[in-house]
């Protein structure tokens, strides 16, 4: 598995058997290599540094999106809205995909509806699963589970400290129960903000480490140029210890 950072909230990650963007909003995307592997788009949330519009014109197999995202597809692009190879999520939906569905008539049709997630392997016929949770701030997080391990890409779901009053503190119980509905689970990547904009922008990957592991973590909408962030993520106490972070 091989994960690259695009930009902000946007990353690429290329599987043997699939790859995946998300949250592109803008950047150069890596070349895809290798033979023709099925290639899927995901977005979070309609808020313009996670949604562009240009993912329609990306060679891709299936779109899976927020449903906060379908009123402006219905409006812009209204020859996609009966597209079966688009997918509007809502909080707490699974949706899995059969590995063998090679045609483009069954490619547009491989996802279908799956009751919850499974915390055991997947099936030998699935090339991946999706199941996603509720933001706090729009739409929905990804969590994404692959033969090579599972991906969980937050959108902007996240521990949102701004100053720490009420609202914060409403913000931060829904967040934590969002991650009582994975806990126990390892993830081989985890893409998770870290905004320099708040008083503590380490909450969000604090608060996720106590619920799950992770072989990766990916800080994103850091909302600052990467040197900032990296510097001001090296010097926070909260993160003392955290490893296996790339930016």
């Amino acid at each position: 598995m091989q994960v690259t950072h695009v930009f902000h909230s946007g990353f690429f990650v290329e599987t043997a058997q699939a790859d995946f963007l998300f949250d592109w909003w803008k950047g150069t995307l890596p070349a895809r290599t290798g033979h023709r592997k099925p290639f899927y788009v995901f977005v979070s949330h309609s808020h313009g540094d996670h949604y562009n519009p240009d993912i329609f014109g990306l060679d891709a197999d299936a779109w899976l999106l927020s449903w906060d995202i379908k009123p402006l597809i219905d409006e812009r692009f209204p020859d996609l809205k009966d597209s079966r190879r688009l997918f509007f999520l809502r909080p707490h939906q699974s949706l899995m995909s059969d590995a063998f569905a090679s045609s483009e008539a069954s490619q547009a049709s491989i996802l279908q509806n799956a009751l919850g997630m499974s915390q055991g392997s997947l099936a030998p016929s699935t090339l991946f699963s999706v199941y996603t949770l509720a933001s706090n701030d729009r739409g929905v997080a990804f969590v994404v589970r692959t033969p090579e391990g599972s991906l969980y890409h937050a959108g902007d779901l996240n521990n949102w400290w701004w100053d720490g009053d009420a609202d914060d503190q409403r913000l931060a119980h829904f967040y934590h129960d969002e991650l009582s509905r994975i806990k126990g689970t390892h993830f081989a990547a985890a893409m998770i903000p870290y905004d320099l904009r708040l008083k503590e922008p380490g909450y969000g990957i604090r608060d996720f480490l106590r619920y799950c592991s992770t072989d990766a973590i990916y800080p994103m909408h850091e909302n600052a140029d990467l040197a900032s962030a990296k510097h001001v993520f090296a010097n926070d106490p909260l993160m003392k210890g955290v490893q296996n972070v790339y930016f």
